[in-house]
């Protein structure tokens, strides 16, 4: 496996590495690995966990009212051909 340095890195930038390490429990190397593979498609960025950080604000349907909601919604689901054809 392949070692690189990275020389000049920004006080910003850095701290920012930093503090995202913190933050997931990972080492330096561990963040910085994790960063290079997310930004270049590799693996994404756990979304799930990022997904729950907004659960408060979004709301959670139970499975009755997914259920509740498909069963409204069916209508719009059916297309018919006078409808969208001119």
């Amino acid at each position: 496996m392949k070692s690189i340095t990275i020389h000049g890195l920004d006080d910003v930038v850095a701290r920012l590495i930093e503090a995202r390490a913190r933050s997931d429990g990972r080492s330096l190397n561990q963040t910085l690995k994790a960063l290079i593979e997310e930004s270049l498609g590799v693996r994404p960025r756990d979304a799930v966990r990022h997904a729950r950080d907004f659960e408060e604000f979004l709301g959670v349907w139970s499975k009755a009212e997914v259920a509740a909601f498909g069963d409204a919604t069916e209508d719009f689901r059916r297309i018919e051909d006078g409808e969208w054809r001119r």
